[in-house]
């Protein structure tokens, strides 16, 4: 008997791809909620470029915030909620990461 492969997004019984999708989505939309505050700050311009960029950096820090979500063990809509802030943070975010993870590794807590 020959087993079937399945591709995780086809299977209808795994959600596991459907909640990182839903996890990318938070930070992006945090990313672009945090574009209007700017944008409405006077704080950058409108534009395509800017509002792309945003939305990049927010759906990587978006997923870095769902990796330490479940690395800790939160539950599922507190780490959409992480997400998105984490996602409006955008580079604050990105830089109080990167400094928990120096400080670390060079034996400091």
């Amino acid at each position: 008997m020959k087993k079937e492969f399945k591709l995780p997004w086809r299977d209808p019984s795994n959600n596991n791809f459907l909640s990182w999708v839903y996890i990318l989505l938070f930070g992006a939309w945090g990313g672009i909620v945090r574009y209007i505050i700017d944008v409405r700050a006077g704080q950058i311009s409108r534009g395509l470029i800017a509002v792309l960029a945003q939305v990049i950096i927010s759906g990587f820090t978006g997923i870095l915030a769902g990796l330490l979500s479940e690395g800790v063990g939160a539950a599922f809509h507190t780490t959409l909620a992480v997400c998105g802030i984490s996602g409006a943070m955008g580079v604050t975010a990105l830089d109080y990461y990167w400094r928990r993870l120096t400080e670390r590794k060079n034996g400091r807590s």
